[in-house]
């Protein structure tokens, strides 16, 4: 029989074992190709035999839900597997063709319960941890980048058109996860993500993690596929398999995960704003109308004088610096920043606001103002960003360090403006405990596979090429200086 059903009254076989990450970096980096025939088929393979893995003979080669395999690989019909994977979850039939209705309770409780769950071919479970089924799932990390402009952002409740959306569509069709939405959500495939970002934010090095099936090709080649069938706004830049950094008990083995957002350390933003807006704007140039102010940012070079009044101004964000009170362990409220996050809900640290560098784009020197801290929202960078241009254009006299100060001790009177977020970028998630003080979580993505020299450059070029481009593009520059023109008569 196609599934080695026992005979009645025989010790049911032993039930597969709960899901755990891999053992250690090594063992990922080592793990066999276990990934799905429909996952061969999506990658133009065909339907061909899966290959027996070392010293296991064809007859016990395993399938994709761990079940030994008595019958041996794909038998090639693929109008066959077609039918099986239209009855994915029905439970009408085994991903063979076998019928197990009226098999009168003869197969074992957890095949039943299998079965019923399995995607057919794939055979992934419909959940995270399932009712403890061992599906050959893994936690797999991605860094991904993209164009943040037609979504509404990384994930939204009330919207269609977001980029987790996108990302999942093209890793149902993979073969990797479930090709059903209903089994494939979100929720179901364990989905984090290293932090929210919101409508028109952008990312060069978005880190996101979920439960899939190990690719039967390299993951440089799975990243290729995955790409070729993205929106080109979106890009897998990176793909690892998640392990253990540290020796663990037997019974936290069972549950310790990869957490994108809590397992964070540390968060960078850059806000890419031409160096005009930078230094006070000359009356006489507002009083010239949208023409005279685009020429005269298009024409501004900043000078040592006016970059050091902005690393100064920029200063005042940054949270201790001494010794017996260093940046993580101080904090600033930032409810005035964040709307909706008051009673202390809105509590950060930063270790550091600068300008990290000049470049031109368009034809225009632009400022990357480079933000690091523990936690943020993309809302509290943009205000942040927005005061710092009020203080630097104020004038009535008040001075930038006293008017920063005052919007940091919680001024309720002080109007914070809210910079556009076009030019908003999440440079990169950091997952290197000991830059907050902190301990490392016990699973990270593998080291060996995520921060290598060659997906670093993919990142600054997907960020260079793609990102910059649109952000120093003169349509976005005329609405930042659309912008200036609409507040700057309101701070005086």
């Amino acid at each position: 029989q196609p599934w080695n059903v026992p005979e009645a009254g025989a010790a049911p076989a032993q039930a597969p074992k709960p899901y755990t990450p891999y053992a250690s970096f090594s063992q990922a980096n080592q793990a066999p190709a276990g990934g799905s025939r429909l996952f061969e088929r999506w990658a133009g393979r065909g339907g061909g035999n899966m290959a027996p893995e070392a010293g296991m003979q064809m007859h016990q080669m395993p399938h994709a839900n761990g079940i030994a395999h008595p019958n041996g690989p794909h038998n090639g019909n693929d109008s066959e597997n077609e039918a099986s994977i239209a009855s994915t979850i029905s439970g009408t039939r085994t991903p063979l063709g076998m019928e197990v209705d009226g098999m009168d309770g003869a197969m074992p409780d957890y095949m039943q319960e299998t079965l019923a769950t399995s995607c057919a071919l794939s055979a992934i479970d419909s959940g995270v941890g399932d009712n403890g089924l061992n599906s050959r799932r893994r936690q797999f990390s991605f860094l991904i980048g993209y164009l943040g402009t037609e979504y509404s952002g990384l994930t939204h409740e009330s919207a269609n058109r977001t980029v987790q959306e996108e990302f999942l569509r093209v890793l149902r069709g993979s073969g990797a996860v479930s090709p059903d939405p209903a089994a494939s959500t979100a929720g179901k495939l364990g989905w984090t993500h290293g932090c929210q970002t919101d409508y028109g934010v952008h990312a060069a090095a978005q880190c996101i993690s979920v439960d899939m099936v190990q690719p039967r090709t390299s993951l440089d080649e799975f990243m290729h596929r995955l790409n070729s069938k993205l929106n080109r706004d979106v890009r897998v830049l990176g793909c690892a398999p998640c392990a253990f950094t540290q020796a663990l008990p037997a019974n936290k083995q069972q549950t310790a995960r990869f957490d994108a957002d809590r397992d964070a350390s540390l968060r960078v933003f850059e806000y890419v704003v031409p160096s005009g807006c930078l230094a006070p704007i000359p009356e006489n140039v507002l009083q010239g109308g949208l023409n005279a102010l685009m020429d005269y940012i298009q024409r501004f070079q900043m000078n040592k004088n006016q970059e050091k009044t902005l690393s100064k101004a920029l200063r005042q964000f940054q949270t201790g610096g001494s010794k017996s009170m260093p940046w993580y362990r101080a904090q600033w409220d930032f409810s005035q920043f964040t709307e909706g996050y008051g009673d202390g809900g809105a509590m950060g640290s930063i270790k550091s606001f600068a300008c990290s560098e000049r470049i031109v784009l368009s034809g225009i020197e632009h400022a990357v103002l480079r933000v690091e801290g523990t936690r943020f929202f993309p809302l509290q960078v943009q205000k942040m960003v927005g005061l710092t241009v009020r203080a630097l254009q104020c004038r009535d006299g008040q001075d930038e360090e006293e008017l920063i100060g005052s919007a940091l001790q919680g001024d309720s009177n002080l109007q914070i403006p809210t910079a556009l977020s076009h030019a908003l970028i999440l440079d990169r998630v950091s997952y290197q405990a000991e830059e907050a003080g902190g301990q490392p979580p016990a699973v990270l993505p593998n080291r060996d596979g995520w921060a290598d020299i060659n997906t670093m450059q993919q990142v600054q070029e997907f960020k260079r090429s793609l990102i910059h481009r649109h952000v120093g593009a003169p349509g976005a520059t005329r609405q930042l200086a659309l912008w200036l023109m609409d507040n700057i008569p309101r701070w005086g």
